[in-house]
């Protein structure tokens, strides 16, 4: 599965992607590939819309453009539950996840699914201000990368051993995975949004909870 972000941060994506199918028709992976591309909301309607085709120009019996089932003009993030709980069954199902810098990484994590975030431009350059190579500096980014749980391809001859590497052994990088799980969820039990709002509450009416206690401007 390869999940696209939005064209703003990377509008030279479908470049990455283009390599990665030219890659897997040319026979470079260990077994023949199927790839599902999820796109970013943003692309659906709007502005960034006209990036829709060409991703719809690569599919055929070995690629499939998936186009998030987006409800309003307004709101790009409008999505239904039922795509919630579909993503989750695609990400499970997946051999591996594909990004170049998304929170699918996490999401990922959590059905523990091997994941590869691509650091590679494609074969045409960029400009530095929008390689995707910046996003080694992003403070969350680096954060969890630092788990090892993402492997991190920055060229094309990289990423195809690294997913050879998951086709034959799945299980590779799997505590990795599980340390980023607990550094980013802590608890994985779908209670996250009761204990926010838990957490605002008492922010609210003055009470420190006691993981904030003796900490400054809490």
């Amino acid at each position: 599965v390869y999940g696209t972000v939005n064209p703003a941060i990377v509008p030279h994506e479908i470049e990455i992607v283009r390599s990665i199918v030219g890659a897997m028709r040319a026979h470079r992976f260990v077994r023949p590939v199927y790839l599902w591309i999820r796109l970013h909301p943003q692309v659906v309607r709007g502005v960034y819309s006209q990036s829709l085709q060409p991703y719809r120009d690569l599919a055929g019996d070995d690629v499939f453009v998936e186009t998030p089932p987006v409800q309003s003009d307004k709101l790009a993030w409008d999505l239904p539950k039922s795509d919630a709980e579909h993503l989750a069954k695609l990400l499970a199902a997946a051999d591996a996840v594909v990004t170049p810098n998304s929170t699918l990484s996490i999401d990922a994590a959590c059905a523990d699914t091997p994941i590869l975030n691509v650091l590679f431009d494609g074969e045409r350059p960029v400009p530095t201000a929008l390689s995707v190579r910046r996003f080694l500096q992003y403070t969350h980014s680096a954060k969890i990368l630092r788990t090892n749980g993402i492997s991190v391809a920055t060229s094309l001859d990289e990423f195809v051993p690294m997913v050879n590497d998951y086709l034959r052994t799945p299980q590779l990088h799997q505590a990795e995975r599980a340390a980023m799980v607990r550094q980013q969820m802590n608890l994985l039990d779908g209670q996250a949004g009761l204990r926010t709002a838990e957490l605002l509450l008492n922010l609210a009416d003055g009470r420190v909870p006691h993981a904030f206690a003796g900490r400054p401007n809490c």
